[in-house]
């Protein structure tokens, strides 16, 4: 068990350097970074990045720029295989095509896309101005904030600490209260500490964007499980913004994730999310600049598809991991 930075290392395989093309790499799915038995999604992008990282070492273009991802099939706690081949070279962008395995079975296949954030590039296309740019979403700055209940199926909850921001759940409350309904899809926001010494990199990106959640309390009690369900990936896709590490104006370890949910039908949803920087840590107190949301920065978006299934189904995989341990 291990934090972060120490969870997702990855190490090059020197007698398998090449097996189809591919370079490969090898890792251990640390137990604690699981939601229930079963690996952390985020965290497993997380592992991703890091071997990709290392495989773009040296090249003129080091920086993740896009990310999307499939999630075949549930990944537990053991050792795993990434494969990572270049697909293209570019003057601009390397495309690398990802798999990750464990005991020979492709559990997850990747596309990434690696360019160089650091500069403009020969032929940069437009940049909207300040005036037509969206302001950070959130509302309650971080020195307001209180740190969050955290979720009851993370094993890793000690690792990051939230304060989920009320003015969503107090907007959706009135909306519904005066119109009967909820506006514009269902809306949360969080600002996420991660309990890391260095500051953050691309890969540590993966974590924030995956804890965006469902504000299941503001549904009706009819509803059902309020929350009480397994929302494994079926697909995951990330933008990076702007260059990491290298905001030190902000916050270091400190993101602010919001996420807004629009369609839910017979258990498969959609989540759209952004994440930017934060003014401070939460429960830091410092002077609140009036204009703090404009002066964020925007450091990725993306999207989710996931499924809602019983808790079981997770708990299944615990048998799975035991046998596997019992073998090695």
């Amino acid at each position: 068990m291990a934090p972060l930075s120490t969870a997702i290392l990855t190490t090059p395989v020197q007698e398998l350097i090449r097996t189809h093309g591919a370079k490969v790499y090898e890792g251990n799915a640390d137990p604690e970074w699981t939601y229930g038995s079963v690996s952390f999604g985020g965290y497993l992008l997380s592992t991703l990045l890091h071997a990709t990282l290392q495989h773009q070492s040296g090249s003129p273009h080091p920086d993740p720029i896009y990310l999307n991802s499939q999630f075949i099939r549930a990944v537990v706690p053991g050792p795993f295989r990434i494969l990572v081949k270049t697909v293209k070279t570019g003057n601009q962008f390397d495309n690398l095509d990802v798999g990750f395995y464990q005991k020979d079975m492709l559990k997850i296949t990747c596309q990434i896309t690696y360019g160089n954030l650091s500069s403009s590039g020969a032929d940069p296309g437009p940049t909207l101005p300040a005036a037509y740019s969206p302001e950070c979403p959130m509302h309650t700055h971080p020195a307001a904030s209180a740190v969050s209940k955290p979720h009851w199926a993370q094993n890793f909850c000690t690792r990051y600490e939230w304060s989920e921001d009320p003015f969503f759940y107090q907007e959706m409350a009135r909306s519904v209260a005066s119109k009967g309904r909820v506006e514009g899809g269902m809306k949360w926001g969080a600002w996420i500490h991660l309990k890391e010494e260095q500051e953050i990199t691309p890969a540590h990106v993966p974590i924030f964007a995956d804890l965006t959640r469902m504000p299941w309390d503001v549904l009706p009690a009819e509803f059902g499980q309020k929350g009480r369900w397994w929302l494994p990936t079926l697909t995951f896709s990330l933008e990076f913004k702007c260059k990491l590490p290298g905001l030190e104006s902000f916050a270091p370890t400190t993101l602010g994730a919001f996420g807004w949910k629009r369609h839910l039908q017979n258990g498969r949803w959609n989540d759209s999310f952004e994440l930017w920087t934060a003014p401070c840590g939460i429960g830091e107190k410092q002077k609140v600049d009036e204009k703090w949301r404009e002066k964020m920065v925007c450091v990725a978006v993306g999207s989710q598809v996931a499924l809602a299934v019983a808790p079981e189904r997770n708990s299944r995989h615990s048998k799975k991991a035991e046998e596997w341990k019992s073998k090695l």
